[in-house]
C-alpha cells in the first residue's frame, strides 16, 4: 500500500456524505426512493405524501435542501414557523403566538413575525422574474444565536429551504444525521 495514495472509506469516498444521508432515511424505515447522483452531489428523495426533496451536499460541508409540496394543500403558518424553529433551534415544543392566527395577514407574514416574536432574525425577500412579470416573496430566518445551524427559506407557496455552509472537521457522520434531522423536521416525520 502506497502511503501518498488517498485510503477513502465507505464515508469518505467522494459522495460519501449523501450515501450517509440515503442510509440514515432508509433506516428510519421511511416509504421513500433515494436516487443518488454522485456527480452532481445531488440526492433526490421521493415517494412522501407531502413533500418532495432534494440535498445538495459536498464533502467539505456544504448543505442544501429544498423541499416543496407534492400537491400543495394551502400551507398553515404555525407548521411552517414550527418547522423553523425544529430546524434552526431544536424546539420541539415551540408553539407560535398570536400573529400566526392574524388572518389579515399573509401566510409569510403570521409565520415570519411568530419567528421574529421568538428572537429569531426574519427578513423579507421579494424576488423578480422579469421575463415573465411575476413577483414571488419569500422570507429567510436565521438564529441568531447559532450561525452555524444555517439559514431556512420559506416560499410563499410552502416550500421551505435550509441551506447551511459549515465544515464538518471530517466528521460525516454528525453532517449525515443533521441533514437527516432536518429533512424529517421538514417534512413532519420524526
Amino acid at each position: 500500500m502506497n502511503p501518498s495514495t488517498p485510503q477513502h472509506t465507505q464515508a469518505s469516498r467522494p459522495g460519501g456524505l449523501l450515501r450517509q444521508v440515503a442510509a440514515g432515511l432508509a433506516a428510519r424505515n421511511l416509504p421513500i426512493r433515494c436516487t443518488h447522483d454522485q456527480d452532481e452531489g445531488l440526492l433526490r428523495i421521493t415517494g412522501l405524501a407531502s413533500r418532495y426533496c432534494t440535498v445538495i451536499a459536498d464533502d467539505s460541508g456544504y448543505v442544501l435542501v429544498d423541499c416543496w409540496p407534492a400537491s400543495p394543500p394551502p400551507p398553515r403558518a404555525a407548521a411552517l414557523a414550527a418547522t423553523a424553529m425544529r430546524v434552526l433551534d431544536d424546539r420541539e415544543d415551540w408553539r407560535p403566538g398570536e400573529p400566526v392566527n392574524d388572518p389579515d395577514l399573509t401566510l409569510l407574514s403570521r409565520a415570519g413575525l411568530a419567528l421574529r416574536a421568538a428572537g429569531l432574525t426574519v427578513r423579507l425577500n421579494v424576488l423578480a422574474d422579469e421575463q415573465n412579470l411575476e413577483a414571488f416573496a419569500q422570507i429567510t430566518v436565521t438564529h441568531p444565536g447559532r450561525p452555524e445551524r444555517g439559514q431556512l427559506r420559506i416560499g410563499d407557496d410552502g416550500t421551505i429551504t435550509w441551506e447551511c455552509d459549515q465544515p464538518h472537521s471530517g466528521d460525516e457522520q454528525h453532517l449525515a444525521r443533521r441533514i437527516g434531522n432536518v429533512l424529517a423536521s421538514i417534512v413532519g416525520i420524526t
